[in-house]
């Protein structure tokens, strides 16, 4: 292999390279719009026991974390803009375009009667295949550039997804353990206050100006031996 077929075999894998790297951002779309779904469901699950703005601890920790979730959900979504946005990749050039340089070479060396048939087509030859090598070594280097540059906005955008996420967690579950709390708290007094009407209901009233309820009279013998009878 001469330094020339090298080189071009070179130039060609990379171009290829950066073409099949070119639907990278593409390909992870299904993977942002699945995270996006769901920080909305965690959201909606838990927009309830979001509190109302006060001058609390627990109030300003919970808008807190929802004010930064809000800030790292919308600058994913601009750095996801920005990495797809259009870009201009070079390509080489397409098949008309190749069909009128051979002619305007085999028009050019048809000027020079020193050349042979077998001289001539191999100065074409050795003159596209130096065009080629060009084309292929400038896109190669213009479309690698484009897409780092598309890749690190793409990770940017992951990273700041992800924060998000964790921020939904954190703050979702300390909504849920304050609900816990003051839900057994509300819980057990409930159960006290239910058991002091309980007794105070069961007991009658006692003698006047006495907090003691009534005792209940015995029955008389008579009573007794009448239901005997």
């Amino acid at each position: 292999m001469s330094l020339d077929d090298y080189t071009e075999k070179f130039y060609i894998d990379g171009y290829k390279q950066q073409l099949a790297d070119e639907e990278n951002v593409p390909r992870s779309l299904p993977f942002f719009a699945a995270a996006f779904a769901v920080l909305v469901a965690i959201i909606a699950a838990s927009k309830d026991l979001v509190p109302t703005p006060a001058l609390s601890a627990y109030s300003i920790a919970v808008w807190l974390l929802l004010l930064l979730l809000a800030l790292c959900l919308l600058a994913s979504m601009f750095f996801l803009l920005l990495a797809l946005w259009p870009r201009d990749f070079k390509y080489v050039m397409s098949e008309p375009a190749l069909h009128d340089y051979v002619e305007e070479l085999r028009k050019y060396y048809a000027f020079d009667a020193t050349l042979s048939e077998e001289d001539r087509t191999a100065a074409i030859l050795e003159d596209l295949r130096a065009e080629l090598s060009d084309q292929y070594r400038t896109g190669a280097a213009n479309n690698r550039a484009i897409n780092f540059g598309r890749a690190s906005k793409r990770a940017t955008a992951l990273c700041l997804l992800v924060i998000a996420l964790i921020l939904a967690f954190v703050m979702n579950a300390v909504m849920l353990g304050n609900a816990k709390i003051l839900g057994v708290s509300d819980a057990t007094t409930g159960r006290q206050v239910e058991d002091r009407g309980s007794s105070q209901t069961n007991a009658g009233p006692g003698p006047a100006g006495t907090n003691s309820p009534k005792a209940v009279p015995a029955a008389s013998s008579d009573d007794k031996k009448g239901r005997v009878d």
